[in-house]
Formats: C-alpha cells, structure tokens, sequence
C-alpha cells in the first residue's frame, strides 16, 4: 500500500537568496542547459522567482537549508528540495533526471547538495508535499523573507508571488526521466506532482511560489526572518530609514556591529557596507552605486545576529 513518509524533523532546502538562510550559507545547483537557441527563463508570472537566476545558458538554482520544523501547514500542493533520507512527514520523494548540454558540459554546484547529484547531467531530489485541506497559512515556511517554494498557488496577489520557469535540457537524444520511489502506480499523485514540476516537450517546467520580504505576514505567521529571533530577550532587528544612489540610513536599538548588503532580485549581492561599534540611534553609511542599475533592490541589515530586509527601488 502506497503510503507517505513518516519522519519528523528532517532537513529541507528552499529557494533563497542572501537575505536569511539560518545557517547563513546558499547552496547552489547550475544547470548548463541548450546552447543552440537556449529558451530557459520565465514564462508566466511578474518576474523571476527568489532563489533562481539565468546567465549564459545556465539555469542556477540556490537554496537555503532548513529545518522541516520550520514548515507550517498550507492549503496548496508543493515541492521542497530533499535534503536529508527522507521527506517531512507526509511527503513523498521523487527525481527528476535534466539530460543537460551534452557538448562542453559545465553543470556546477556549491555546499553538500545530498542527495541530489551533479554530474555530465542532474539528478535533482524533491519531497512532495500534499494540501492540507482548511488550512489558513498562505506560506509553508513561517520565515518572513524572500523565500520561495516550488509551488503554484497564486490566490493571496498581496503575501504571494507566482511563476513559472522553463529549464531547456538537451535537445538532441533527449533522456529526461523521473524516479518515484515506489509511487508510479498513483496515477492522481504523479499529476498533482507533474503541475508543480512537469515536462513541456523535451523541457523541464517549475511552478513557483515565493514571498516578497516587504509586504507583512498574515496573521497568525511570524514576523522574524528566524525563528529563534522571536524570543524577547533577542536584539531587535535594525529598521531601515532611507536610500538613495549614495546612501542608506538605519536605525539601530542597541550597540554593535551592522553589516548593510544590497542585493539585487536575482539574489545577488551588487553592494555590502559593514561598520564596527555603532551605538544605538539612527546611522547613516555611504555606498556608491556606480555602474548599479535603476530598479528594484533589497535591502539587508544585519545587526548582532539578526537580520531584516526590506524592498526598495533605485530611480
């Protein structure tokens, strides 16, 4: 009989950037997708989603890992990265197989991706997990931040962000496949699972699910980046009062260190200011902006060990 997995608290990756993985470090899978006229990118939704990026070919994927005790239920169907022997309880494993570029292949990963593998082609390991019929979260993790799941639900347009990507895998000899651990014969699950992560052709197809960081949670969500933040006796986080093309002010409640990073909405970092001994009030520090494009940013401040974010525009 066909049932789901029944571990606890297992480790799980989401897509992220640099505003908040607990363990401070993103983990990276590139895929050297089709050379010859290469259709990778976004193809529905308002634009990429948190934790996915493309360049040259290349569809990048980075992930924050994650304790599953950090999920919460939620109404919709959707796929987290498997990174540890099992999936959360109640989720089901499965593969998909990228038959990448096969000529000058350059698939690339960094941190320990286990157990997905990275090779001449990719084995990418997903835990599905199933709707939870009444519940009232909008978003599985409770982290307030720019997270992202893979994912299609797309009813809250004010907490919740939707869209989907295309990941142009080899055209010539094309060896795609799935592995599904034991689950082939649940005809009704493979098809909620193929919605979320499914074939377009010779393609991969993801749907995805993400949280802008400058809109509030529901309530009944936590509002920190990290769950341990929201103990009283922690710092409270720096709160940021201005930025323009030279400079970003803040204020800070207690004395310490403040690293102030600029981060662009493919999840890299275009600046990073960090000052020594501030005491508490409100600060300003200088970057320039340079070369930097007018657009969308956010901003991130961490400040002793706690670190907000919030969404700005550069004009």
């Amino acid at each position: 009989m066909l049932s789901a997995t029944m571990s606890f608290a297992v480790v799980v990756g989401v897509l992220g950037n640099t505003i908040g993985c607990p363990d401070r470090f993103v983990y990276s899978i590139s895929l050297d997708a089709e050379d010859h006229n290469n259709i990778s990118g976004l193809i529905e939704g308002p634009r990429v989603p948190y934790g996915v990026n493309f360049s040259l070919g290349r569809v990048n994927f980075l992930y924050c890992k994650m304790s599953s005790e950090y999920l919460q239920p939620v109404p919709y169907d959707y796929v987290l990265v498997r990174m540890d022997e099992e999936c959360p309880a109640g989720g089901y494993k499965f593969r998909r197989h990228h038959d990448t570029e096969d000529k000058n292949n350059d698939n690339t990963y960094n941190g320990n991706i286990w157990p997905s593998v990275v090779g001449k082609d990719v084995d990418l390991e997903y835990c599905f997990m199933p709707a939870t019929p009444n519940a009232t979260a909008s978003f599985p993790v409770r982290f307030f931040g720019g997270f992202g799941v893979f994912g299609n639900y797309s009813n809250d347009t004010t907490h919740i962000l939707h869209s989907k990507i295309l990941v142009d895998d080899e055209d010539s000899k094309n060896a795609n496949s799935w592995e599904w651990y034991g689950q082939g014969g649940n005809t009704a699950l493979l098809n909620r699972i193929k919605r979320i992560v499914g074939e377009q052709g010779k393609d991969t197809f993801y749907n995805l699910t993400f949280r802008d960081p400058a809109n509030l949670c529901k309530r009944g969500e936590e509002s920190p980046i990290f769950a341990e933040n929201a103990a009283a006796d922690k710092p409270v986080a720096a709160e940021l009062k201005g930025f323009d093309h030279s400079t970003v002010a803040f204020e800070i409640k207690s004395a310490g260190n403040v690293v102030v990073s600029i981060v662009n909405m493919n999840g890299a970092v275009v600046a990073k200011v960090s000052r020594e001994n501030l005491q508490p009030g409100i600060h300003r520090v200088e970057w320039h902006s340079g070369i930097v494009p007018n657009g969308r940013y956010v901003v991130t401040i961490e400040h002793n060990g706690v670190t907000s974010g919030k969404n700005v525009i550069l004009k």
